[in-house]
């Protein structure tokens, strides 16, 4: 049987089509914001006072970000090609619900549902 014969093929279609759209939103928005964290340390490298420590915790705290950020865009780039390469299906005993899990190399769950 081909793929596209496949009962289950419209439906997971679906879902990979949203998840590669969340993807690319994710993408951007991390793109933008290292940019901007990019910029803040560009800032405040140029105005150093040698005697502020406040400057140096920004200068550490945005170097931590944009470092946490860029290895973010790579796992974005990398699950461009493959967001995900299962899916299990859950159901607890005595239960009618079935929750539908997708197994990928990184967490791609939004924050206010985590799912």
């Amino acid at each position: 049987m081909s793929a596209a014969n496949h009962p289950a093929y419209k439906e997971e279609l679906e879902r990979c089509r949203y998840t590669l759209d969340y993807v690319e939103r994710s993408l951007k928005k991390a793109l933008e914001k290292r940019e901007k964290i990019g910029n803040e340390l560009e800032s405040v490298q140029k105005h150093l006072s040698g005697d502020s420590s406040a400057d140096y915790t920004s200068i550490l705290v945005n170097t931590m970000l944009h470092d946490t950020l860029a290895l973010k865009i790579k796992n974005l780039y990398t699950a461009r090609g493959k967001p995900y390469f299962a899916r299990v299906d859950y159901r607890e005993n005595n239960s009618d619900r079935t929750e539908k899990l997708y197994i990928g190399k990184m967490s791609l769950s939004r924050k206010k549902t985590r799912r």
